[in-house]
């Protein structure tokens, strides 16, 4: 019976498209573990049926997120009171009020014309870098109409904003071997019900970094990521140690000199048994779905460097960024990564400028580099 379901398994996958150096779906792990588990547990690989059905899902929703244009016009509620040192809320304007609102109250105000967002269900958010405060802000999307989102959003005072599409880039079909990749990222990284206990558990207890060069959070994550590990929850342990690769804390302040001193410790990724350059370039990519973890181009990018994976990955990335197959917002992830490898190691403009000079962008990524100023 089960040689016969292993069959049927191995047929159900042979059509999985070529991924990098690998095939279909692994029902085994990649090398042996160092044999760290703790007696009596099981090392929670997934089935390959996982695989699969999460393939499936991936195969039938398929598509790119959508990238919006427009206008953003947005008012901070709360003001700053300098007798009680705190922020006082004051009364929130119906959002068709919005730009009256803010041409009486421009301290307040923002205005952000032509800006891109992308949409992420519910929420949007920021594709360029900004110096506005408005136009670099996530957005939890309230109400949306056809051409106009009704927005809240929080940071240093609470926020009301309307948001005008002028034009989209609409979504795509994801070439399947990208595809393929992502999916095994999010496979690994779905929980069983124990490692989703303990994740819970581990969320209960993530101590608040008191500065941007506190080390207790990144800490704590490690340690608890040990426990996955030696209790063979392998989700569980994944979702920690990229809590840790992306410096994913909260903190009362965030600094370039904090991120810096903050390690990624990609390297413990290598004694999991899983392939972990295919895990890292399912990584780059991102689709619509629940995955529960990902990470930001920086800081997956120094993890590539502190595994010894630049030159590997240079190739792959560069070939992503002007993949016409590939939708947009994709391209412009596997640009962002390739130019954080290489500002990552001290490279300077000119050079970068002579890379980029290179390729064959399209135009949001064409936009992104722009926005940098560099």
């Amino acid at each position: 019976m089960h040689r016969f379901a292993a069959v049927v398994l191995c047929a159900a996958c042979s059509h999985l498209p070529l991924a990098g150096g690998g095939g279909g779906f692994p029902s085994v792990l990649s090398k042996p573990l160092p044999g760290s588990i703790a007696p009596g547990k099981k090392w929670s690989w997934p089935e390959p049926q996982a695989f699969d059905a999460a393939w499936q899902g991936r195969l039938e929703a398929g598509s790119s997120f959508t990238v919006l244009t427009g206008d953003l016009v947005a008012l901070e509620n709360q003001r700053y009171d300098a007798k009680s040192s705190e922020l006082v809320d004051l009364p929130a304007p119906a959002w068709a009020q919005l730009d009256s609102a803010v041409a009486r109250d421009p301290e307040r105000g923002c205005r952000a014309p032509g800006l891109r967002l992308i949409d992420r269900r519910g929420r949007l958010e920021p594709v360029l870098e900004s110096h506005s405060w408005c136009a670099g802000r996530a957005w939890k999307v309230v109400e949306a109409e056809p051409d106009t989102y009704l927005l809240e959003g929080a940071g240093y005072g609470k926020t009301v904003a309307r948001f005008t599409v002028t034009s989209r880039l609409a979504a795509q079909a994801v070439p399947e071997h990208y595809l393929t990749d992502w999916t095994y990222a999010a496979t690994l990284l779905a929980p069983q019900p124990e490692g989703a206990k303990l994740i819970a558990e581990y969320e209960q207890s993530a101590p608040m970094g008191r500065c941007s060069m506190d080390t207790a959070p990144a800490r704590h994550a490690q340690q608890f990521a040990e426990r996955c590990y030696r209790l063979g929850e392998l989700a569980c342990f994944l979702q920690l140690q990229l809590r840790v690769i992306g410096d994913q804390f909260n903190r009362v302040a965030w600094s370039s000199y904090g991120e810096a001193s903050h390690p990624t410790h990609a390297g413990r990724l290598e004694t999991t048994g899983i392939d972990v350059d295919r895990f890292l370039r399912g990584l780059v990519v991102q689709v619509p779905g629940d995955r529960p973890s990902e990470l930001g181009p920086s800081r997956l990018a120094r993890a590539l460097i502190e595994t010894g994976r630049r030159e590997a990955f240079e190739a792959t990335l560069v070939a992503m960024a002007q993949d016409p197959a590939l939708d947009a917002f994709n391209r412009l992830r596997a640009l962002q990564v390739y130019v954080s490898l290489h500002y990552r190691e001290n490279g300077d403009d000119a050079g970068m400028k002579k890379k980029l000079g290179m390729l064959k962008l399209d135009a949001l990524s064409t936009a992104w580099w722009a926005a940098l100023g560099k």
